[in-house]
């Protein structure tokens, strides 16, 4: 008899969390632990299913159970048995299973890319505490070139502390029970990382915006542009993050991460004005304080564009 390796899925269509190998090429499944595989799971009956390899198929027969024996997702047998396919998959109580024989051909390995790469590196120790200091030195650093003053270190410095460490530790958090309740898998230090690299770059965005959208004089098309930004950012951190736990992703994978990343960015713009984000507050330019600010439409020569406004800044002083 051929040799049969049972794997036990993280979820429905999730990845792999464990395999177990029936060498005799036969066995039960259940919570008896007289069983060859022993699942812990209230709704599976005590001696549930029997499994034997044959040639070139696999014969399921579920023992009489209470709640039955689900075949690739849509047949439920109770008491028969059937014939499948080496890689298909059964559902027996809540948990999944892929059966396969041990001539099941095998995907080639995998190419050490830069996924591989920067986990790696963002394993090493020293990774994680320098980037959150990081995150909170320039967090600190920026609100400080708010307010330069001698009572910034006294009046707003430990709240401001304090803040930076708790979104420093809450955002990984998130993403981490995300994809501990979508994939039994979590790396809390892993996305610490990730988390703080994004929020990096977006302070970086936050400076040169001006710059980029500095053309865009209509106060919707600025909260429109930023916005998008933003949100490109925080779908890319999640992306990072779940695929730092799952090895591929498929289009199902990514619904529930856009969606996540439309809801940060919708509650994050709603609850406070200096994260606004551009949906509250007043825009950043006027056409009056900014003349020749629309290269696109109307473009001026460097000359013009300082006479200009050097002629529009003394008639607002006038």
């Amino acid at each position: 008899m051929d040799r049969l390796i049972i794997e036990t899925l993280t979820g429905q269509g999730g990845s792999g969390e464990s395999k177990t190998i029936f060498r005799n090429g036969s066995g039960t499944i259940g919570r008896d632990f007289s069983n060859d595989l022993i699942l812990d799971d209230p709704y599976i009956s005590p001696k549930h299913l029997q499994i034997t390899a044959l040639e070139n198929k696999i014969l399921v027969k579920d023992l009489k159970t209470k709640n039955g024996t689900r075949v690739n997702k849509d047949r439920l047998i109770r008491g028969e048995k059937v014939e499948i396919n080496s890689g298909d998959e059964i559902l027996v109580g809540r948990t999944h299973l892929k059966l396969f024989l041990s001539n099941h051909p095998v995907e080639p390995a995998s190419k050490w890319d830069r996924v591989m790469a920067f986990r790696n590196f963002i394993d090493r120790a020293w990774v994680p505490v320098v980037t959150s200091l990081g995150f909170i030195f320039v967090a600190v650093w920026m609100k400080f070139l708010e307010n330069p003053g001698g009572n910034f270190f006294q009046k707003q410095f430990y709240p401001l502390l304090i803040g930076s460490i708790a979104l420093v530790l809450s955002s990984p958090g998130l993403i981490s029970l995300y994809t501990f309740a979508k994939y039994k898998k979590s790396y809390f230090v892993r996305n610490l990382v990730v988390c703080n690299l994004v929020a990096f770059i977006s302070y970086i965005y936050t400076v040169f915006d001006p710059f980029i959208f500095f053309h865009l004089l209509n106060r919707s098309m600025v909260a429109l542009a930023n916005n998008g930004v933003l949100f490109l950012m925080t779908l890319g951190e999640l992306w990072i993050c779940v695929r730092l736990v799952k090895d591929s992703l498929k289009l199902k994978d990514f619904v529930p991460i856009t969606v996540f990343a439309i809801a940060i960015i919708f509650l994050a713009a709603m609850g406070n004005k200096e994260i606004s984000l551009g949906f509250q507050g007043e825009p950043k330019y006027h056409s009056r304080i900014a003349p020749g600010m629309s290269p696109f439409t109307d473009p001026k020569g460097l000359d013009e564009f300082l006479n200009a406004g050097a002629s529009e800044f003394t008639r607002v002083h006038e």
